[in-house]
């Protein structure tokens, strides 16, 4: 070994972050030539401790000190309390005749607490809500409380957590919630400053200024928005209202004008043709009428028999023909189209099959659908079917759904589903197991085109 070194002065070393503090290290050359030496620092304080000279060049047998500095940043990572380290001479010619030194330094503590309210000013019209912002940048885990105070005692505070232990280098969010205690309806901002402590221990308390903005419960749209529904109100009850009464009025006694008219062109047909069946009768009794006074009359006699079945006489018959009353044209009403909704909710219970249908179509009546929202009510997973029913014959699937991607679908049909006499709508869910029951419901619209009814008029 070539190289003796060792620390002087380092039994009680100590030194605050953000300050500096030395100690020696002497060294001595036993070999027979010369030498240099590199001081290396080894250990978590190698960053802040530096040797000066960091490279020694030594005579055979000569001595020298090397002084060493210990200066710890004032940063949250440079924990407190002792802290050990080693120093290790490395002779450029022998390296592996090195020799290592430690030691230890002990490094103070320093508080560093920062706050912050986010935002500075909360409004609300029941309640405020503010984030508590708080940021260590100490050495020591730091156990810090909160409070908050405003002068007039209009407001009341809760903080969760009330307490907090800081820990180096973290920044923790308290949230602050801000109540009124006296609320108003209408008016106009009310500003009610307060305070917020933050008191770390050891530490001068933190005072942080805040405003609450408190708005009144009703806001100023609202009554802008009452007085246009009232105004919507009366304009449709003395405006619109009695306009569409009228209009639908118009309609009706328009319709009606149209319904007499027909009734009396009926009349005329009816009134015709009893005229012309009245003449033709007459006409036929006035031919009875001649055809009789034209036959031979006997006298009343005991031989009246005798010269009757001797002198036969002919009889003419005339007979009438009939003349057909003229019949009246009968006009058939066209078919009536009106709008209809329906709609059918099938319950399945899990690993089961459910279904529900709707009325049969009545004769001569055909439903056009155009549009259907299929809702899963329940969120449940599993198949619907949307299906026409005809008589003698198999569902005919129409819409399949997967019900585990459906929560609310609505279809608009370019071809609709047509269902026409005795046909029905059917729903059919297939509910899976292992959930809960299956709830689906279908809801349709389009157009029904159903026969007129009509009254006939039969001609005596």
């Amino acid at each position: 070994m070539t190289i003796v070194a060792s620390l002087q002065g380092a039994e009680h070393l100590a030194v605050d972050p953000g300050r500096e503090t030395t100690c020696e290290l002497a060294l001595s050359n036993t070999g027979s030539i010369v030498e240099q030496y590199s001081i290396m620092v080894l250990g978590d304080a190698a960053g802040w401790i530096r040797a000066d000279p960091p490279v020694v060049s030594m005579f055979p047998g000569a001595q020298q000190t090397v002084t060493l500095h210990f200066a710890p940043p004032r940063d949250h990572t440079i924990l407190a309390g002792e802290l050990p380290f080693a120093i290790k001479v490395i002779p450029s010619n022998e390296p592996d005749e090195s020799v290592t030194e430690e030691g230890a330094i002990t490094v103070g503590s320093f508080n560093d607490v920062g706050a912050e309210l986010l935002p500075r000013n909360p409004v609300g019209r029941v309640a405020g809500r503010q984030r508590l912002a708080i940021d260590s940048r100490g050495n020591l885990p730091l156990p810090v409380a909160f409070s908050a105070l405003d002068a007039s005692d209009a407001l009341r505070f809760r903080f969760r957590p009330a307490r907090l232990t800081a820990v180096p280098g973290a920044a923790h969010f308290v949230r602050l919630g801000i109540r009124p205690r006296h609320r108003f309806w209408r008016g106009h901002d009310q500003m009610k400053p307060y305070q917020v402590t933050v008191a770390a221990e050891g530490e001068r308390p933190l005072v942080l200024d805040g405003q609450f903005t408190q708005r009144a419960v009703l806001p100023k749209w609202l009554i802008g928005l009452l007085a246009l529904i009232v105004a919507a109100v009366l304009v449709w009850f003395f405006i619109l209202q009695p306009a569409v009464h009228d209009t639908a009025v118009n309609a009706n006694k328009a319709a009606l004008a149209a319904q007499q008219q027909q009734t009396n062109a009926l009349k005329t047909a009816v009134t015709s043709a009893q005229n012309s069946a009245n003449s033709a009768s007459s006409k036929a009794n006035a031919a009875l009428a001649a055809s009789g006074k034209a036959a031979p009359t006997s006298t009343t006699s005991s031989t009246t028999s005798t010269t009757v079945k001797k002198a036969a006489s002919t009889t003419t018959t005339t007979t009438a023909t009939p003349v057909a009353a003229a019949s009246a044209p009968i006009t058939v009403p066209p078919p009536v189209t009106s709008p209809t909704d329906g709609a059918l909710e099938t319950v399945a219970a899990p690993g089961s099959t459910a279904t529900s249908a709707s009325k049969p179509i009545p004769s001569g009546t055909t439903l056009t659908i155009t549009d259907m929202v299929v809702q899963n009510i329940s969120g449940s997973s599993g198949t619907a079917r949307i299906q026409r029913l005809v008589p003698g014959q198999l569902p005919q699937n129409l819409l399949v759904e997967n019900l585990a991607n459906l929560t609310d679908k609505e279809y608009t049909f370019n071809t609709p589903m047509i269902f026409t006499h005795d046909q029905q709508i059917q729903l059919e869910v297939d509910c899976a197991g292992n959930q809960t029951a299956c709830d689906v419901g279908v809801y349709y619209t389009g157009p029904v085109t159903q026969p007129q009814s009509s009254t006939t008029t039969t001609i005596p």
